[in-house]
Parts: C-alpha cells; sequence; structure tokens
C-alpha cells in the first residue's frame, strides 16, 4: 500500500489521506524504518508528482493529498521540506 504513495494519480492518493489511520499501524512504521531509501525515493516522487501533474489544484506542496499522507506517517521533517514556491 505505501507504493501507492509515490504514485501521480491523485484521485489514489485522497484515497490514501482519507483512510491514513490504517497506514500508521507498527507494521507499517517497521518497514518504513528498515526501508530508508525507498522513504526517501517515494518522497521525491510525491513532488516530482505533485510538481508535474497536480500544482494547479494544489499550488501549495503541504496542500497535495501525497504531502499529507507522508506527514501523517511521520516522513517530512520541517528541514526537510523542500521550499517549492508556486509559478
Amino acid at each position: 500500500m505505501l507504493q501507492l504513495l509515490g504514485e501521480y494519480v491523485v484521485e489514489i492518493l485522497r484515497l490514501l489521506h482519507t483512510n491514513v489511520a490504517v497506514l500508521r499501524g507498527e507494521d507499517y512504521a517497521r518497514f518504513a524504518a528498515q526501508n530508508p531509501r525507498f522513504v526517501e525515493r517515494t518522497k521525491s516522487r510525491i513532488v516530482r508528482y505533485w510538481d508535474c501533474y497536480n500544482r494547479r489544484e494544489y499550488p501549495r506542496l503541504v496542500e497535495y493529498p501525497g504531502f499529507l499522507v507522508a506527514e501523517a506517517l511521520d516522513w517530512w521533517k520541517p528541514r526537510d521540506v523542500p521550499r517549492v514556491r508556486a509559478r
């Protein structure tokens, strides 16, 4: 399920955001801790897909459902959040 977080289809991300409580389990946290490269790659994809496909609908990254799910999973630290300005 975490792999879907790195997809560009915003409807999938909205569904994940609606059900983020399911993703907060111990198993998911353990998986993320054991797979830091996966987490970093997924975060990078979230930013790229937001920028490429969803920036009009979500002018700020911090409003994008993919970001919100990753944030709820404690994948983002304040210093990690890219400073991406609206065009």
